[in-house]
């Protein structure tokens, strides 16, 4: 049960903090003011997508760390858990790829520079959520890593996902015709 616990408190609480953090991030000048509540949708679906992409990962390698007897079985759970959703892996890093430069030219930064605020930022949520909760030790989520990284599996979960992604991808293509109307000659 606690493990279980544990798995909904973070599918609830990494949403919000992404969300939060990235939206603060999104903050941009006058210019693309019209872009922002569409950057703070993204963000807000972005970030619950880039979690559930990198949890495995990130556990993955605290977990190797904490309790190296077991690294060798949670390889093999994350190696079969990739292979299982690598479609829907490889659709979230394409995704990621096409939000970049928007994070980029809001924050007057690199595309890279924003891809390693991306990353750094989720693994870091990532990180506080499973490790930083006082009620469960690192110990326990380490041994139950093979639970939370089939829960992520589950298909009414990867459902949820994909529809994000979706939704993402939508946004990404108003964006694109707002743009090209913006830019036409009248």
């Amino acid at each position: 049960m606690a493990v279980f616990t544990l798995f909904i408190h973070i599918l609830m609480t990494v949403p919000k903090l992404i969300v939060a953090c990235l939206t603060a991030m999104a903050v941009s000048p006058p210019t693309i003011a019209a872009q922002n509540d569409n950057l703070a949708f993204i963000s807000d679906t972005l970030g619950p997508v880039h979690a559930w992409r990198i949890i495995p990962r990130v556990l993955l390698e605290k977990c190797s760390i904490q309790l190296p007897q077991m690294a060798g079985a949670m390889r093999e759970t994350y190696d079969v858990w990739s292979r299982k959703n690598e479609s829907l892996i490889s659709l979230i890093d394409v995704t990621v790829e096409k939000v970049v430069p928007l994070y980029a030219s809001a924050l007057s930064i690199s595309n890279s520079d924003a891809k390693t605020s991306i990353d750094d930022f989720t693994t870091q949520l990532v990180i506080e959520n499973y490790f930083g909760d006082k009620r469960f030790s690192g110990s326990q989520v380490c041994t139950d890593y093979g639970v939370i990284v089939s829960g992520l599996s589950a298909h009414g979960r990867t459902a949820v996902v994909r529809g994000q992604l979706y939704s993402i991808e939508s946004t990404l293509l108003a964006l694109e015709r707002e743009s090209l109307h913006v830019n036409m000659p009248h």
